[in-house]
């Protein structure tokens, strides 16, 4: 039994790698229903993430497009959410159930608010005085830091002047 040619084998394991390890294109229908939309929706989803306009005419999704196939997926899990967060908020409607009259209700009395008085009343008056007090502080403050910066600024004239006459 003759032998084969080893050559003629390693090229025919070389195309069945490249066979096997060759990313295989998506189709539209299959995609679309694993998503949960529809092929129109899809294929303008892939024509915004891929910025592509040929979309339109593809048979097939090319292999390199999964990342947006993936995005998608995520905007979608995303939006689906966002609509599962608004449906839970809203109150769920009620089977219709015969009307029960009701008798009429009758106007409630209105209650008189208590206005504040206008009279000062002790805590009143610890408070204003507090107030005084406490803006007596600053202005007293106030007095002190002008005088001690125009004290400062006479210091410094009266080393200058110093300064110039012995020199002179």
């Amino acid at each position: 039994m003759p032998r084969r040619s080893t050559k003629t084998t390693e090229v025919t394991m070389n195309a069945i790698d490249e066979a096997i390890n060759t990313p295989v294109n998506f189709q539209f229908c299959q995609v679309a229903e694993e998503l949960g939309i529809g092929e129109a929706e899809l294929r303008e989803r892939l024509e915004d993430k891929t910025g592509n306009a040929e979309v339109h005419q593809l048979d097939t999704i090319p292999a390199e497009w999964e990342p947006a196939i993936k995005a998608i997926k995520i905007d979608l899990e995303a939006e689906s959410s966002v609509r599962r967060l608004e449906s839970a908020t809203e109150p769920a409607i009620a089977t219709p159930e015969p009307p029960v009259i009701e008798e009429e209700p009758q106007p409630e009395k209105k209650k008189r608010s208590k206005a504040k008085s206008g009279a000062i009343t002790k805590t009143r008056k610890s408070s204003l005085e507090k107030g005084a007090k406490s803006s007596q502080k600053a202005s007293d403050l106030e007095q002190i830091a002008t005088a001690t910066l125009a004290a400062q600024k006479g210091t410094r004239k009266g080393a200058n002047l110093a300064a110039i006459e012995l020199t002179a």
